[in-house]
């Protein structure tokens, strides 16, 4: 995929890692994989028309966000 910044080449859902040292930021991120699981799943959808991450730098949302890139590309192949 071009455009994919070279540190996202391989970002997936699989290989997201949630936060082992801080259970508050475990559970709200795994909360926020589910909810990119599912807008991949179910796209496209006009309950959820897009996807909007908003976080702190190094949280995870390029690579949330480029792993759904990846499940959509995918999807329309």
């Amino acid at each position: 995929m071009q455009g994919i910044p070279p540190l996202y080449r391989n970002a997936s859902l699989d290989n997201f890692k949630l936060p082992t040292d801080n259970p508050t930021a475990n559970r709200g991120l795994a909360n926020v994989l589910l909810g990119v699981k599912s807008f991949a799943r179910e796209f496209p959808s006009e309950k959820k028309p897009g996807l909007l991450l908003i976080g702190e730098p190094g949280t995870g949302k390029t690579h949330l966000a480029v792993a759904a890139l990846r499940i959509l590309d995918l999807a329309r192949l």
